[in-house]
């Protein structure tokens, strides 16, 4: 098995300051979980124009976590739509 430190997942291609698309998870999550079987991730990272934009990032989030559970993730976010997350 591949070891890797860092991996990044570029979920969206929209910004609400400048462009627009997303990937969805169901159209990536075969191909993921065939990279699960030969990786090993220490941490990974969602980035994107705006990753919070996407309307898949909850299965984003729940489908990494679940495909590398031992690994560290995180989002990188310009926090506008922060509000979206806060109940």
């Amino acid at each position: 098995m591949l070891h890797l430190d860092y991996l990044e997942f570029y979920i969206s291609h929209t910004c609400n300051f400048l462009f627009l698309g997303h990937q969805r998870w169901d159209e990536q999550e075969q191909a993921h979980k065939k990279w699960a079987e030969r990786l090993k991730i220490d941490h990974w990272r969602i980035i994107g124009g705006e990753p919070t934009l996407n309307p898949d990032i909850i299965q984003w989030i729940y489908g990494l976590r679940s495909l590398w559970p031992d690994s560290k993730g995180s989002i990188s976010t310009n926090a506008s739509f922060k509000k979206r997350f806060d109940k």
